[in-house]
């Protein structure tokens, strides 16, 4: 049966006992307070030379792995920002193309009831005025009709 604490290896057993108990004492540090001449409070880690201080035991907390830059920080506020233009944008030019839809649905109406009011119907063709004709108007009805039943629901 070998022995474990044979010479050799009782210096490094006790090196990780004495670490052990002296790593949380390296998360502190010493900080000096400490008021000058003119009354204003100083903070430090320098212990001052001419003025009275007291030693104030400090431990420093973990830190945090998770913790992401200043930079990246800006980087992801400027893409969330960046989405939520973006969705913006795409309500606002789905609102304009229904209300330019509506708008071309509402005249397709109007034409139809002018149609339906008047038995000669006057355009502007090429610079000429002139009448449709009773197959034109048929026509022209049929399309706009076949138009509000595919776009105006």
């Amino acid at each position: 049966m070998k022995n474990i604490f044979y010479p050799t290896k009782l210096p490094i057993i006790l090196m990780a006992f004495l670490l052990q108990f002296a790593a949380p004492s390296f998360a502190t540090s010493d900080v000096y307070k400490w008021t000058d001449d003119d009354g204003t409070i100083h903070y430090s880690d320098k212990k001052p030379k001419y003025f009275e201080s007291k030693s104030l035991k400090i431990k420093a907390g973990r830190t945090s792995r998770t913790r992401r830059s200043a930079q990246e920080q800006a980087n992801t506020l400027n893409e969330q920002e960046t989405q939520k233009l973006t969705v913006q944008a795409e309500k606002l030019k789905g609102e304009t193309l229904k209300r330019e839809n509506d708008a071309r649905c509402q005249e397709i109406r109007n034409n139809l009831k002018k149609i339906a009011e008047n038995s000669r119907i006057k355009i502007n063709d090429n610079g000429e005025l002139r009448y449709l004709t009773p197959e034109e108007i048929s026509t022209k009805t049929k399309q706009y009709q076949q138009t509000l039943k595919d776009k105006c629901s």
